[in-house]
């Protein structure tokens, strides 16, 4: 991260964190960095509310435009 080794648990912590308390999760494309690599976003959602994080997902990638493969991975 910034050009610095970052331990591999300090991403999977986010990532897991909402799995590990039983909550619906989606993840949505939602641009490109400076460095143009895809950029998510993870969306989060109450209890047994599968279909609202799946649906906002939906409308955030309508809103950005989908997944962008970056440049030489078209």
């Amino acid at each position: 991260v910034n050009g610095k080794p970052e331990p591999i648990t300090d991403q999977l912590f986010w990532a897991g964190l909402s799995c590990n308390v039983y909550l619906p999760s989606s993840v949505a494309p939602v641009g490109s960095t400076r460095s143009q690599l895809p950029c998510g976003l993870q969306i989060v959602g109450p209890y047994l509310h599968d279909h609202t994080c799946i649906e906002f997902a939906r409308l955030l990638e309508e809103e950005f435009g989908g997944f962008m493969p970056p440049p030489g991975y078209e």
